[in-house]
Protein backbone atom coordinates (compact mmCIF):
# COMPACT_ATOMS: atom_id res chain seq x y z
CA UNK A 1 0.00 0.00 0.00
CA UNK A 2 1.04 3.17 -0.63
CA UNK A 3 0.78 5.90 2.09
CA UNK A 4 -0.47 9.53 1.64
CA UNK A 5 2.37 12.28 1.62
CA UNK A 6 3.86 12.52 5.20
CA UNK A 7 2.15 9.99 6.34
CA UNK A 8 3.15 6.90 8.42
CA UNK A 9 1.19 3.50 8.75
CA UNK A 10 0.26 3.74 12.33
CA UNK A 11 -1.28 7.37 11.46
CA UNK A 12 -4.05 5.90 8.77
CA UNK A 13 -6.46 4.05 10.88
CA UNK A 14 -7.39 1.23 12.75
CA UNK A 15 -10.45 -0.87 13.14
CA UNK A 16 -11.25 -0.40 16.61
CA UNK A 17 -14.98 0.78 17.14
CA UNK A 18 -15.46 2.93 19.75
CA UNK A 19 -18.64 5.20 20.50
CA UNK A 20 -18.85 8.31 21.78
CA UNK A 21 -21.93 10.47 23.34
CA UNK A 22 -21.65 13.72 22.53
CA UNK A 23 -21.08 16.43 24.92
CA UNK A 24 -20.42 20.33 25.26
CA UNK A 25 -16.92 19.79 27.29
CA UNK A 26 -14.69 17.83 25.05
CA UNK A 27 -13.52 15.31 27.87
CA UNK A 28 -12.70 11.96 27.08
CA UNK A 29 -16.48 10.58 26.66
CA UNK A 30 -16.72 12.81 23.74
CA UNK A 31 -13.36 13.12 22.41
CA UNK A 32 -11.80 10.44 19.46
CA UNK A 33 -8.90 8.36 20.79
CA UNK A 34 -5.85 9.26 18.80
CA UNK A 35 -6.02 5.21 18.02
CA UNK A 36 -9.90 5.19 16.80
CA UNK A 37 -10.66 4.28 13.49
CA UNK A 38 -14.41 3.79 13.19
CA UNK A 39 -16.97 6.25 15.57
CA UNK A 40 -20.59 5.45 16.61
CA UNK A 41 -21.77 8.39 18.22
CA UNK A 42 -24.44 6.77 19.64
CA UNK A 43 -26.18 9.65 22.38
CA UNK A 44 -26.52 13.69 22.80
CA UNK A 45 -25.94 14.57 26.74
CA UNK A 46 -28.00 17.83 26.45
CA UNK A 47 -28.92 18.74 22.99
CA UNK A 48 -27.64 18.50 18.95
CA UNK A 49 -25.18 21.53 20.08
CA UNK A 50 -23.67 18.94 22.02
CA UNK A 51 -20.25 17.72 19.67
CA UNK A 52 -17.15 15.41 19.73
CA UNK A 53 -13.69 16.31 19.52
CA UNK A 54 -11.36 15.09 16.53
CA UNK A 55 -7.91 13.88 17.86
CA UNK A 56 -4.81 15.93 17.06
CA UNK A 57 -4.51 15.94 13.50
CA UNK A 58 -1.77 14.05 12.10
CA UNK A 59 -1.70 13.99 7.80
CA UNK A 60 -2.96 10.98 6.34
CA UNK A 61 -5.30 10.08 9.07
CA UNK A 62 -9.08 8.53 8.41
CA UNK A 63 -12.28 8.15 10.52
CA UNK A 64 -14.76 6.69 9.70
CA UNK A 65 -18.15 7.20 11.44
CA UNK A 66 -21.80 7.24 12.03
CA UNK A 67 -24.22 9.05 14.15
CA UNK A 68 -27.19 8.08 15.34
CA UNK A 69 -28.28 11.70 17.04
CA UNK A 70 -27.64 15.15 15.10
CA UNK A 71 -24.75 16.87 17.14
CA UNK A 72 -21.77 18.70 15.78
CA UNK A 73 -17.78 18.03 15.24
CA UNK A 74 -15.07 20.00 16.86
CA UNK A 75 -10.91 19.92 16.39
CA UNK A 76 -8.86 20.40 19.71
CA UNK A 77 -9.31 23.63 21.64
CA UNK A 78 -6.14 26.30 21.07
CA UNK A 79 -4.92 24.15 17.79
CA UNK A 80 -6.11 26.58 15.25
CA UNK A 81 -7.34 23.01 12.97
CA UNK A 82 -9.72 23.38 10.17
CA UNK A 83 -12.67 21.46 8.80
CA UNK A 84 -13.69 22.06 5.53
CA UNK A 85 -11.33 25.06 5.80
CA UNK A 86 -12.98 26.59 8.83
CA UNK A 87 -11.00 26.70 11.87
CA UNK A 88 -13.28 24.46 14.56
CA UNK A 89 -11.33 24.59 17.57
CA UNK A 90 -13.70 27.09 19.53
CA UNK A 91 -17.62 28.24 18.65
CA UNK A 92 -17.80 26.59 15.11
CA UNK A 93 -18.68 23.50 14.87
CA UNK A 94 -19.49 21.07 11.70
CA UNK A 95 -23.27 19.95 12.07
CA UNK A 96 -24.04 15.95 11.79
CA UNK A 97 -27.32 14.99 11.02
CA UNK A 98 -28.58 12.08 13.02
CA UNK A 99 -28.74 8.63 11.05
CA UNK A 100 -25.77 10.27 8.57
CA UNK A 101 -22.22 8.26 7.73
CA UNK A 102 -19.02 11.06 7.91
CA UNK A 103 -15.60 10.48 7.00
CA UNK A 104 -12.73 12.69 8.49
CA UNK A 105 -9.48 12.85 6.40
CA UNK A 106 -6.60 14.74 8.07
CA UNK A 107 -4.52 16.66 5.04
CA UNK A 108 -1.85 19.65 5.40
CA UNK A 109 -4.26 22.21 5.15
CA UNK A 110 -6.55 20.75 7.96
CA UNK A 111 -9.71 17.80 8.34
CA UNK A 112 -11.49 16.81 5.36
CA UNK A 113 -15.14 15.98 6.35
CA UNK A 114 -17.90 14.55 4.07
CA UNK A 115 -20.99 13.02 5.04
CA UNK A 116 -23.36 10.62 3.40
CA UNK A 117 -27.43 9.87 4.06
CA UNK A 118 -28.26 6.26 5.63
CA UNK A 119 -28.86 5.00 2.26
CA UNK A 120 -25.52 5.91 1.47
CA UNK A 121 -25.82 9.21 -0.83
CA UNK A 122 -24.15 12.25 -0.63
CA UNK A 123 -24.62 14.40 1.81
CA UNK A 124 -24.62 18.20 1.02
CA UNK A 125 -20.94 20.14 2.15
CA UNK A 126 -20.06 20.51 5.48
CA UNK A 127 -19.40 23.82 6.60
CA UNK A 128 -18.53 24.69 10.30
CA UNK A 129 -20.46 27.97 11.54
Amino acid sequence: MSWPPGAAPDYIHDETLTTLKAAADSKAGSTVPDSAGYIHVSAITTDANDWITLPPIKTGRMIHGYSAVAHGIRTPASSGTKINDVVSDGTATAGITATYSWFARATPAGWVLTVATKFGAAGTTVVPA
